[in-house]
Order: C-alpha cells, then sequence, then structure tokens
C-alpha cells in the first residue's frame, strides 16, 4: 500500500465509533447522491439525443417547401433590392 493510504487507514483507526459512524454515514449519502445525478445526467444525455433524432432537418423543410405550394407567391414577388445593394464599394 502505498503512504497515503497507509495514513489514512491510521488516522480511521483513530476514529471513535461514533466518528466512524458518522462518517460513514457522510461517505453514505454522498454516494447515493452521486449515483442520483449520474442518473439524471443520463436521462438529460438520452431527452437531449432524442430531441436532436426527432428535429426536421433543414433539407427535409428545404424539400417540404419546394413541393408543396405555399410558398409559391414568392416566385411573382418583384426584386426590391438590387444585388449590389448593401456592398461596400
Amino acid at each position: 500500500m502505498s503512504q497515503a493510504l497507509n495514513s489514512v487507514i491510521e488516522s480511521l483507526n483513530t476514529l471513535s465509533l461514533e466518528e466512524k459512524h458518522q462518517l460513514w454515514q457522510i461517505l453514505e449519502s454522498a454516494i447515493l447522491q452521486a449515483e442520483a445525478e449520474k442518473i439524471n445526467n443520463s436521462r438529460q444525455v438520452k431527452s437531449a439525443l432524442s430531441l436532436e433524432q426527432s428535429a426536421p432537418a433543414i433539407q427535409e423543410f428545404m424539400q417540404l417547401s419546394q413541393s408543396g405550394r405555399s410558398l409559391n407567391f414568392l416566385y411573382n414577388e418583384p426584386d426590391l433590392y438590387p444585388i449590389t445593394d448593401g456592398e461596400l464599394k
């Protein structure tokens, strides 16, 4: 065993039974909290992944707008601005 581990074990041996019990409760609580956070993070990741998979891609919107007739009115709109509008000379 390493020097640090031996030092920790020696320190634990000096604790009273009540102090060991308190330390055990603290460690158990920390482990349960870490497990709960891990489960929660896992759920959030799964939720984010399912949203990403279910969201339609831009290409799907483009195909839908081209195949549908709802945006056909834009073909008859006059060009209000010249191509050079907004460019620096």
